[in-house]
């Protein structure tokens, strides 16, 4: 549960990289799940943002809460999804019940987000809700 200089930890840096065999090893050895970089940034956010799915849905099964925690910019792990166009992720996340209509500290939503962005199979998936 070492934390670097911006507050990651190694559990943070196997969910970046997608290291299913090290993530499992770290959650058995004790690995803080729930804690949060000096932004704010959970280890969801982190799997969510770089599309690893499997870690998502570990870390669910773990503790659902973290669903909708967000970083300081207020974004949780569905904008991030949508942010970086990870659709499988984003479809995961919004069966699981992720909030479609939370905003981030500047007024945007995952739609707005994934609009900009251009990730159409997002915007899509977001707009038509069958996840």
């Amino acid at each position: 549960n070492h934390l670097d200089s911006k507050g990651g930890s190694a559990l943070h840096a196997v969910c970046a990289a997608g290291h299913q065999e090290v993530f499992d090893l770290l959650i058995t050895a004790g690995a803080r799940y729930e804690q949060r970089t000096a932004h704010g940034t959970t280890a969801l956010i982190i799997a969510a943002r770089s599309g690893f799915l499997p870690l998502v849905k570990a870390l669910l099964q773990l503790d659902e809460t973290l669903l909708d925690m967000a970083d300081l910019d207020g974004y949780s792990a569905v904008m991030w999804a949508a942010y970086r166009g990870q659709t499988a992720v984003l479809k995961h996340l919004l069966a699981k019940g992720a909030d479609i209509s939370r905003e981030s500290v500047t007024g945007r939503t995952a739609l707005m987000i994934a609009r900009q962005k251009k990730h159409a199979p997002c915007v899509q998936l977001l707009l038509v809700g069958e996840w």
